[in-house]
């Protein structure tokens, strides 16, 4: 206290001396509250007595004395003093004030860091007290210094409001500084936009706190350091501040009552006016887009037609920014070619990235870095984030009877996101994904069916089409919508010609036209092609009459299985003898194929018998099935476990063809055997007998492969 003191009372006969004499006091006074802090954090861990005890020669009132001391100093050399005797050599030599107000200024995050860690104390305490005072008792603070919470949070509301008329930028921009080294909370790997950590929530309530700051200046300030991000020195880099501080402004705004966002429309809507004219870092454009999703999901259309006007404007450049970033791992397929391909390079997938890295990064190089030079590694965050929000967002910035104006701004983003989805290699998994949850979400909406209907034909007639991993729910969804929307495209589908298809055969052709149509039914609700059941089973009795390669009859059964599925039974009752027959069929055929060189194999030892399976890489072996009829048998098999899966109640005409598959009891035990060879019974299910052939044909090796 007593160099407090001596201090703030020589302030005007510093002279020259003023700014290197005062800057390193100030930043030991922010050392001291500093370590206070320290004291009570780990006081309210362990509840240390010792500690207290080694401090009894320190006033309790010293956090005051230390504030007090920093408002003077700090306002003495900041602000101007119309009071200031003339005589002094301070206010007679200006350059002596500025440079003490720049080397303060200098130090201004590093002051705002400890008001926020003081603010973040007194938040506690009070929490603490809150409850106890509802009852009537008193507490005393773990702490001696911060037992007076309410002085001491004015002593830094009265340090900060002052600051805020002249040097309201360099504030914000020290704010933002402070906000760039406290760490993001990661919710999800799949978050783009990582929430705010306490700490950061802690510098929005103390920026909230001033009353000389209203909503509408605070994003007036957050514009204009976004648009002219000073250099704030105290790190090594020095980095720009234009992504913490929209980072800052996204928290701001998501705190805000509905009400406060209404009425602070013009303001928000120029920091993103403003902002998405610059060459921002990727993650600054992300965090544009949420803000402007955050505004228009929690408040009601504008009444106001210009303001509806501003804001669709502003939705078409921030979307168009962020398209920018996703096709950013794109390339043109040749000079003065419009067509874009994926870059053969790997995809960092949303699990594989950490936001939170790649943001704090980014601000340290944000200068070196726009938009249309975007890294690869965000365009897969850019398609998730629009996968995200695009579909809502323009369902609600544009009305009803707009609709149609943001059908031009879809097929200009979706131009970016088909490659992706043409592009089928492992590489592009991560991007593949992302666009087709994209695609999903934009095909919900009829009026945008014009920007993507002919591309997603193209692509589910594609022969690549069912190359994919786990994002086949999207296309499930895409296709649906396809043929919702389009209310003759399935008679189209199931009426077209296998030659439409570019592939190598014929049977090929056909093999994968009746997947598609499958996949079609399988893409609808439960019963939502029933009436379409007589053209099906007409497509599949065609199959039936023209003859038909293993190949094609494995997508028959699975044909068979979507059915099952999407059918109700009581519509099925027609197409339950052509299923049970071609299943008898085959099950009959996978019999003659086991029996096939039946006595050379009985008469083969163990050992020769487990190696006639293995192919020695000319072609299946002796006695060994060929892999498309393997293919078909599985095909089968699984249209039968998929019949057997349902409730008898469920499927009550399977249950008069069930017999002729499994058996009703347990057919190793001994009952059983002892029961046929009474009876004399000689009708086996196909599935007892062919597992007969397995153990005849393979031995203990289909044991093993039986086994669980």
């Amino acid at each position: 206290p007593a160099w407090v003191s001596l201090v703030t009372h020589s302030l005007p006969y510093f002279g020259k001396s003023l700014g290197w004499t005062v800057t390193p006091f100030i930043v030991q006074i922010c050392k001291n509250l500093d370590e206070l802090v320290k004291q009570y954090e780990s006081e309210s861990v362990k509840l240390s007595i010792s500690l207290t005890s080694k401090r009894e020669n320190i006033s309790p009132d010293y956090p005051l004395t230390l504030l007090e001391g920093l408002t003077t100093i700090s306002h003495f050399c900041l602000l101007e003093q119309p009071n200031q005797n003339k005589k002094t050599t301070a206010v007679s030599d200006p350059t002596s004030l500025k440079n003490a107000k720049n080397a303060i200024l200098e130090e201004l995050p590093r002051i705002v860091n400890t008001m926020a860690l003081l603010w973040n104390v007194l938040r506690k305490e009070e929490t603490h007290k809150r409850p106890v005072d509802l009852l009537g008792a008193t507490k005393g603070s773990s702490s001696v210094y911060f037992k007076t919470t309410k002085t001491i949070r004015q002593k830094i509301l009265d340090f900060l409001n002052p600051l805020t008329a002249h040097l309201g930028v360099q504030l914000t921009a020290a704010v933002a500084t402070v906000w760039s080294r406290k760490k993001l909370k990661r919710l999800s790997k799949m978050k783009i936009v990582p929430a705010a950590s306490a700490s950061q929530l802690t510098l929005v309530d103390l920026i909230c706190a001033l009353s000389t700051l209203q909503t509408d200046t605070v994003l007036h300030l957050a514009k204009e350091v976004v648009k002219r991000p000073p250099q704030i020195r105290g790190d090594e880099k020095a980095p720009l501040v234009d992504i913490p501080v929209l980072q800052f402004c996204y928290a701001f705004v998501q705190r805000l009552p509905v009400t406060a966002l209404q009425e602070n429309f013009p303001s928000l809507l120029g920091v993103l006016k403003e902002s998405v004219q610059l060459n921002l870092a990727p993650p600054g454009y992300f965090l544009l887009l949420s803000m402007l999703n955050d505004f228009v999901t929690r408040t009601p259309n504008l009444e106001s037609k210009k303001d509806q006007k501003d804001l669709q404007e502003v939705t078409q450049k921030i979307l168009e920014a962020v398209g920018s970033i996703a096709g950013s791992s794109l390339e043109q397929t040749s000079w003065l070619s419009r067509n874009l391909e994926v870059k053969a390079q790997p995809q960092i997938s949303l699990e594989e990235s950490d936001a939170e890295e790649d943001l704090c990064d980014t601000t340290a190089t944000a200068s070196a870095m726009v938009s249309a030079s975007a890294p690869s590694v965000y365009s897969v965050q850019a398609l998730s984030l629009l996968a995200e929000v695009l579909a809502s967002l323009l369902d609600m910035v544009y009305r009803s009877d707009e609709k149609e104006k943001a059908v031009p701004l879809i097929s200009r983003l979706l131009y970016y996101v088909f490659p992706y989805l043409r592009n089928h290699s492992a590489y592009n998994a991560p991007s593949f994904r992302a666009g087709a949850q994209l695609l999903s979400s934009l095909s919900g909406y009829a009026y945008t069916k014009r920007a993507w209907k002919k591309e997603v034909l193209e692509l589910f007639l594609d022969p690549a089409f069912f190359q994919m991993d786990t994002c086949c729910a999207h296309w499930k969804s895409i296709i649906d919508h396809l043929l919702t929307h389009e209310k003759t495209m399935f008679k189209d589908l199931m009426n077209m010609q296998s030659s439409s298809l570019k592939l190598f055969s014929s049977f090929e052709q056909k093999a994968m036209l009746l997947k598609r149509q499958a996949f079609a039914v399988f893409s609808g609700e439960l019963d939502q092609y029933h009436l379409y059941l007589p053209l099906i089973q007409e497509r599949l009795t065609d199959n039936l009459r023209v003859g038909q390669t293993s190949i094609v009859a494995a997508q028959m059964f699975l044909f068979f299985r979507v059915l099952l599925l999407r059918i109700s039974p009581q519509h099925l009752t027609s197409l339950w003898p052509i299923m049970v027959s071609e299943l008898i069929q085959i099950f009959i055929q996978l019999e003659e194929d086991l029996r096939d060189d039946d006595e050379s194999l009985r008469n083969s030892n163990k050992i020769n018998r487990m190696k006639v399976s293995v192919a020695d890489g000319n072609g299946p072996s002796v006695g060994e099935i060929p892999p498309s009829e393997l293919v078909l048998y599985l095909s089968a098999c699984k249209f039968l476990d998929t019949a057997l899966s349902f409730p008898p109640d469920k499927m009550p005409l399977f249950q008069i063809y069930r017999w002729a598959f499994v058996p009703e009891v347990d057919t190793e035990g001994p009952a059983f055997l002892s029961d046929l060879e009474e009876s004399h019974q000689e009708c086996k299910p196909h599935t007892v007998r062919i597992l007969e052939l397995l153990k005849l044909k393979y031995g203990k090796l289909a044991v093993l492969m039986r086994s669980p």
